[in-house]
């Protein structure tokens, strides 16, 4: 550092010796901004953070070296100091007094480079005389201004905005990530409701518009997949308001159609939105144990006709699956609709259990009724044991309610036990179950995911649907990513099945050893035809008999609860008659004659009896044939409390049954199962047909994705020796950047242009050519420049292009709002409203006792 002399003895003013890079006569090659910023890191720690053209300065007229240097002369001055501070002499202390001047060299020959011609420092400038502790001071600052600040924190800004962050975490992200950075409430709110609505729309017809923009991109040919997603929305006849919408992405179409035959999973709820609207995201469990997800609707309420054709229309309305729901009332409706088994998820009802049970006073009894009350929703129990418990649960809430009334308790005890098919393991897990106490616990996931764990509860009130629409989006990708890995490994490591099913069966071979084989028949149908999710239809053409010959069938009529529908059960076929050669067999179940079902015995035999000509019945197989083990606990002997049958199907293709309830939940080899496998002849745990297909992970809808890019990727073996499509190398495209000042933006497409009016004033051709695509180009721009937010135009025109027309958005959710509700200040309008009212109510009261005029008169 050299000493420089000062004239005010206060303060030792040092001038650093880097400024001589600033002297006269020195150079520079670089281009404008280069030398901006070599300027300011210099200058930046005086408190030099910005550089502004003053009126010295003159613009480049040379072609050539335009573009690079925009101007022949240079004046920059400080564009931090105040207007004041820059106009006071350089000879009174505080002024600003930075003057910098360089001059552009383009001599013939020569590459060209700025030239320092002065710069100027004095002495009294408080860039110099302020000392760096009280500039760190007055630079930490509240911000009150955009302007102060850059680009990067505006996007980081705006990005906090879009995704409704709280003002807290804003403030607290810029001060650490900015060194003590604050703006003002004012400015921040502002600067994250300019995120929000670039995102999501500035009002609703925005909103609306983005909505439906990003829904039809889902109708669209996924590469990826090879199928299209799902978007459509009902709307009102007559006001044209929006009454529901459903969405499915193209791998939650694959799901639900690779796992829906066995069980669907739904929640509803309210509120997940600012508008009246139900939620349900369905999902289905994939063979890693996951929650999948398969698509998501909202409908104005849980009514029965609109919530089936959601489901419906999300290929989850299946036959024969379990319809596992959150207890809702339109819900039992449905699946009966849908000839599905209806659980209710335990979950729900087990913290219903623990609110009621609140009302016992005394700490022991809390405790066992909850000891109780899992045993019941969670274990399987014989049923002795299952009504026990529910007779001392009822001795419990006996103590606490009045002797007419059963209480809160009481009656939730009386729902659970009236409800057992619907409600208790003991019945449930017949179906089908993935929780690892062996009860249905899924159906509250998939609507947790979406309200990350409940942190998100209170803002999703205030989300718009283009909200809801993406973060049911970024669940889909963070399912994609979580499988995409899980099946990587499988691949690289040669599994067939996931860890969580060879954790479980892990866990079941350690019991195998206390059982034994009480009897064996082998040759006998699969006595579980309910279980097995392998029933194949077939179609049989018959020719009717002439001169009124019978068929020679006996029939049986079946509709109970556990059959898919109506249909007339084979159990005879007479000998001689037309329908011994035919390919109808005893055993097999008749569900449409020519494509007409029919709900009644008479009904189906007449349809049998009137039908003409060719006679085509549709038709399920018969069941396998295989072997039927029944094995007991060791020692058992005559007691056979605790025997289960096994079916083990002699075909390859089908996977073994048992009637133990680890099985039956899950289709996964219990023990039973694995200690059948161990005595049969042909078939044996290393068999992996033995296990129900569901859970191969070969089967899943991401599998032949994952294997194609780790072959293309060359990191398993498989590449062929095929040669590279010269048509799949894209031409990437050339990037633009974009020049930050104005100045620069207008020199360089006016280059552009330039050149292009030039040839057309030569060439007629050229001038038919190119004006009607200058004036498009014109109008485009116009387009852009007068629209706010890119994300809307480019919605509105991918809208304009579908010639879909936007519905009515429905009432939003009455609710009496404060300041609070919304962080990025939507209602701040509303509230100085408020204030005018007020202000307006005081001002007509007297000045001199506070009360109405009106009051006054009065006395």
């Amino acid at each position: 550092m050299a000493a420089v002399p000062n004239n005010i003895p206060a303060q030792n003013i040092v001038l650093p010796e880097h400024f001589n890079v600033l002297k006269s006569g020195t150079t520079f090659t670089c281009g404008e901004d280069a030398v901006k910023q070599q300027i300011i890191s210099i200058l930046g720690p005086h408190g030099v953070k910005k550089l502004s053209l003053g009126s010295g300065a003159r613009s480049n007229k040379d072609e050539s070296t335009k573009q690079k240097f925009p101007h022949k002369r240079y004046f920059w001055v400080c564009g931090s100091c105040e207007k004041k501070a820059r106009e006071m002499e350089d000879s009174e202390p505080g002024c600003c007094g930075v003057k910098i001047r360089f001059l552009l060299q383009d001599k013939n020959g020569q590459q060209p480079y700025l030239e320092v011609m002065e710069f100027k420092l004095p002495l009294t400038s408080n860039h110099l005389l302020v000392t760096k502790e009280a500039r760190q001071l007055s630079e930490s600052k509240v911000v009150k201004s955009q302007k102060e600040l850059t680009p990067r924190k505006v996007r980081l800004l705006q990005n906090l905005g879009k995704s409704r962050s709280s003002a807290e975490l804003a403030r607290n992200v810029l001060f650490d990530q900015y060194g003590g950075l604050t703006l003002s409430k004012n400015l921040l709110f502002r600067v994250m409701q300019q995120g929000r609505d670039s995102a999501w729309g500035a009002n609703e017809t925005e909103s609306l518009t983005i909505f439906y923009s990003e829904g039809l991109k889902l109708r669209e040919q996924c590469n990826k997949y090879g199928v299209c997603g799902k978007f459509d929305t009902n709307t009102h006849n007559t006001s044209g308001k929006l009454l529901g919408w459903f969405a499915q992405h193209p791998l939650e179409v694959l799901n639900a159609r690779a796992y829906a035959n066995d069980a669907v999973f739904v929640d509803t709820t309210h509120k997940a939105t600012s508008y009246n609207y139900k939620t349900g995201p369905p999902a289905v469990i994939d063979c890693f144990g996951h929650s999948a997800p398969c698509g998501m609707f909202q409908v104005p309420e849980e009514e029965i006709d609109s919530v089936a054709d959601n489901m419906r229309f999300l290929e989850l309305d299946v036959l024969g699956a379990t319809c596992c729901t959150d207890g809702g009332h339109a819900w039992p409706e449905i699946a009966k609709k849908f000839r599905q088994f209806h659980i209710e998820d335990t979950w729900h009802n087990c913290e219903n259990g623990d609110k009621k049970a609140a009302s016992l006073s005394n700490k022991s009894d809390r405790k066992k009724f909850g000891q109780l009350k899992n045993k019941v929703l969670y274990q399987v129990l014989d049923q002795q044991e299952l009504d026990g418990a529910f007779s001392a649960m009822r001795l419990l809430a006996g103590s606490v309610a009045p002797a007419d009334d059963t209480g809160e308790l009481g009656r939730w005890i009386d729902r659970m036990d009236q409800g057992q098919t619907l409600r208790t393991a003991t019945h449930t897990t017949k179906y089908f179950s993935c929780s690892e106490k062996g009860a249905t616990s899924r159906c509250e996931q998939m609507m947790s995911k979406l309200k990350n764990s409940g942190t998100s509860k209170s803002v999703m009130k205030h989300w718009t649907l283009g909200e809801i629409q993406h973060r049911h989006s970024t669940k889909v990708r963070s399912y994609e990513t979580q499988v995409t890995g899980e099946i990587e490994d499988a691949i690289k490591n040669s599994y067939d099945l996931s860890p969580y099913v060879l954790d479980w069966e892990s866990e079941e071979r350690t019991r195998v050893d206390g059982l034994e084989i009480a009897t064996t028949m082998e040759g006998v149908p699969n006595p579980f035809r309910l279980q097995s999710t392998k029933r194949e239809m077939q179609t049989i053409n018959l020719e009717r008999p002439e001169g009124g010959a019978s068929f020679g069938l006996t029939l049986t009529f079946c509709n109970t609860a556990e059959e898919f529908c109506p249909n007339l059960h084979v159990t005879a076929i007479m000998e001689g008659s037309i329908c011994q050669g035919s390919m109808l067999e005893v055993g097999m179940r008749i569900y449409k004659v020519n494509g007409k079902s029919f709900s009644s015995f008479h009904e189906g035999a007449t349809l049998l009896k009137s039908t003409d000509g060719q006679l085509s019945l549709t038709v399920e197989k018969p069941p396998s044939i295989g072997t039927i083990y029944t094995i007991q606990r060791k020692g058992k002997g005559e007691d056979q409390k605790m025997l289960r049958t096994v079916f083990i199907p002699d075909s390859d293709d089908l996977h073994c049954q048992s009637n133990y309830h680890v099985h039956t939940c899950s289709f996964i080899r219990c023990r039973y199962i694995q200690r059948a496998l161990i005595d049969h002849k042909t078939r044996s745990m290393n068999d992996l047909s033995t296990i129900h297909s569901r859970w191969h992970i070969k089967n899943s809808p991401l599998y032949a994705v994952v294997y194609n890019n780790l072959v293309t990727l060359m990191r398993i073996d498989g590449l062929g020796n095929g040669d590279m499509d010269e048509d799949s190398v894209e031409e990437v495209p050339q990037k633009v950047v974009v020049p930050s000042t104005k100045v620069r933006r207008f020199n360089e497409a006016n280059l552009i242009t330039k050149q292009i009016l030039e040839l057309a004033k030569e060439d007629k051709e050229v001038f038919r050519m190119v004006v009607p695509q200058l004036q498009q180009m014109y109008q485009n721009s116009l387009m852009i420049a007068r629209t706010k937010s890119k994300k809307v135009q480019n919605a509105k025109n991918q809208l304009a292009a579908s010639g879909v027309s936007l519905a009515i958005m429905p009432d939003k959710i009455t609710k009496k709002r404060d300041m609070t509700d919304d962080i990025n200040m939507a209602n701040t309008k509303k509230q100085k409203n408020v204030k005018k009212k007020r202000a307006k109510k005081i001002s007509k009261k007297d000045d001199n006792d506070g009360r109405d005029v009106s009051s006054r008169e009065d006395e």
